[in-house]
């Protein structure tokens, strides 16, 4: 077993019991958090690669180093804003959508309403005007 492991032996095979929770595998042999050693020099960053192998980052150069508190704000600097787009984007589609509902539950008129009109001589109005 790898990183302190503890082995436990059953005959012609072993288990590896990982000690540490860094590392995981059959054999302790995943590093989980390979950025952890330090492994980059100088003002490189250690970026660790999603895979299922041993020990895969790379190391990117860093013009100026960062630390963790300003990388965090970086990180809210950036996606602030996008998530303010997406909320403006949702506001604007379900306002388009509250008047597209409108729109189609408003009763269309197919003819013109019908009116029943007075004879203007039963129409006191009418009497008044012609006179």
């Amino acid at each position: 077993c790898y990183h302190g492991g503890i082995c436990t032996d059953h005959g012609l095979s072993f288990t590896c019991n990982c000690s540490q929770p860094r590392f995981a595998g059959d054999q302790c042999q995943l590093d989980l958090y390979p950025c952890q050693s330090h492994p980059c020099q100088y003002h490189e960053q250690c970026i660790p690669l999603l895979t299922d192998s041993n020990r895969l980052f790379t190391c990117v150069l860093s013009i100026v180093p960062l630390s963790i508190s300003i990388k965090r704000y970086l990180y809210i600097v950036l996606i602030a804003p996008l998530f303010m787009c997406i909320l403006s984007v949702l506001a604007i589609c379900r306002r388009r959508k509250r008047k597209d509902n409108s729109i189609k539950t408003k009763p269309l008129v197919s003819a013109p309403l019908l009116v029943n009109k007075r004879s203007s001589s039963t129409d006191p109005i009418e009497k008044s005007t012609q006179a």
